[in-house]
């Protein structure tokens, strides 16, 4: 498989907060936290970062491993994949490779951590696995967005 290695502005940020939400999607918030917000019911959200990486429009399966050692996927019980997860926090984000046919990411971390992804549903394999979410998002997440697809168009982040 061929890959291509993305060059954004998280590459060599450290992971300041990791969450998981439904359908196992992965948020990694980069830079200075936000406060959480307070949700319905007395709940506060996520903590968000000034830059945030997410799998909310591909829902992949995931895997993280350390040392090329499985610690947690996408279909593991929810405390291992939200303990997996932690593992990223602090870790520097050092390479993101996308295989050409958009099927597949490497996501590559300080201390041999690193997050794989996989798109098997056909319905969504046009989908990016990546958005990247800049410091103007807003607090919807609707805000300016790149998307991380290997056959994007700008050579700026590409390699």
């Amino acid at each position: 498989m061929i890959y291509r290695h993305w060059h954004g502005p998280v590459i060599g940020i450290n992971v300041s907060h990791v969450w998981s939400s439904y359908a196992s999607v992965v948020f990694l918030e980069f830079g200075k936290l936000s406060a959480r917000e307070p949700l319905s019911k007395g709940r506060l959200g996520q903590p968000r970062g000034e830059y945030c990486l997410s799998t909310m429009q591909s829902w992949p399966f995931w895997s993280l491993s350390v040392h090329e050692r499985i610690a947690a996927t996408s279909d593991s019980v929810t405390s291992v994949r939200a303990a997996g997860l932690r593992l990223m926090i602090g870790r520097r984000l050092k390479t993101v490779e996308i295989s050409v046919d958009g099927q597949s990411t490497h996501l590559q971390f300080s201390l041999g951590v690193t997050l794989t992804t996989t798109t098997e549903m056909r319905e969504l394999r046009s989908e990016p696995h990546w958005h990247l979410f800049g410091p103007e998002r807003g607090h919807d997440k609707q805000g300016s967005s790149v998307v991380l697809k290997a056959h994007a168009t700008n050579p700026k982040y590409w390699q």
